[in-house]
């Protein structure tokens, strides 16, 4: 679902774009579109001990800000495609007694 809310968001912003009547409107959304990104860099500056690590999480926030609505629909659509694809493996399976009268543990 966020591709389609991000997706609108652009739309609404293109919108508003050719329509400009106030510019200070255009002003407040690109802020509003702004604050999870700001948010992201709090976390690099007060959550991460080292550069290195810095370094690693503002490479990840940036590949996640370029790719991220890229990917998502990607990822969907191959988890619906392959939704009863079971080919990788049985992880239920129980091994077989030699006593008859025994019976798995699921059947009455």
């Amino acid at each position: 679902m966020l591709p389609i809310f991000v997706m609108q968001t652009v739309v609404l912003f293109i919108k508003a774009v050719v329509n400009v009547e106030d510019p200070t409107f255009i002003a407040c959304f690109a802020i509003v579109t702004m604050i999870p990104l700001s948010y992201g860099l709090g976390v690099a500056y007060w959550g991460c001990n080292t550069n290195r690590l810095r370094a690693q999480y503002l490479l990840g926030l940036l590949m996640v800000v370029i790719l991220g609505q890229l990917i998502t629909p990607v990822v969907i659509s191959y988890a619906i495609w392959h939704m009863d694809d079971f080919s990788w493996g049985k992880t239920r399976e129980i091994e077989a007694s030699d006593d008859p009268d025994s019976k798995p543990a699921h059947s009455d």
